[in-house]
């Protein structure tokens, strides 16, 4: 006789939520054929089916039930293990993370809480947006061919194109260039065509 407890990876002690849940669980993921899940359901869900199906399922395996026995006290003692260890596993994350995180605040804020200068990157970002700024469509630009340069004196000169709309709808080219101050946020428009 085909093990249904088995098939579904439950016990023969499974309440009917739980075999109703497992049933639920094998559909979903197309674990068992329509038969076997019909079979499940006509055998395990009706109580005296499941009277009659546990009586021969124990009289053909008498070490069934032993084996169960041993797998339900193999869950409770990970069970115990989990719920002993659980806290200190959850105190090692937070410590994990706040030793992570020193180093990282001291690079970021060794220097009076700012960063020693701006990257190009962020002098990039302030010049789109002074240029975004000057668009008729703004949520049409197409930003690309970037240039950046770092000049000596910290300021940066970055150039590139956008496509954008103009107030027709047409898309259109445009060449920029731009100056930004040492702070990386100030950006002056120095050419757009």
């Amino acid at each position: 006789m085909e093990n249904y407890y088995k098939l579904l990876g439950i016990m023969s002690s499974a309440t009917e939520e739980e075999i109703k849940r497992a049933l639920r669980r094998a559909a979903e993921r197309q674990e068992l054929e329509l038969d076997e899940i019909r079979w499940c359901r006509e055998y395990l869900l009706n109580p005296a089916a499941k009277a009659e199906y546990d009586k021969i399922l124990h009289a053909e395996n008498p070490d069934l039930a032993k084996e169960e026995s041993e797998k339900a006290k193999e869950r409770e003692k990970l069970r115990q293990k989990n719920k002993k260890s659980g806290g200190s596993d959850f105190l090692k994350l937070i410590g994990t993370g706040i030793l992570v995180s020193i180093p990282m605040l001291w690079f970021t804020f060794k220097n009076g809480g700012t960063s020693s200068k701006p990257s190009v990157y962020q002098a990039q970002s302030a010049c789109e947006s002074a240029v975004t700024g000057i668009l008729k469509s703004p949520s049409s630009a197409d930003f690309g061919g970037w240039q950046r340069r770092e000049n000596a004196d910290g300021t940066f000169e970055i150039s590139g194109y956008v496509d954008s709309q103009n107030s027709f709808g047409a898309m259109l080219r445009a060449q920029f260039s731009c100056s930004v101050d040492a702070s990386g946020s100030q950006a002056k428009i120095t050419y757009f065509r």
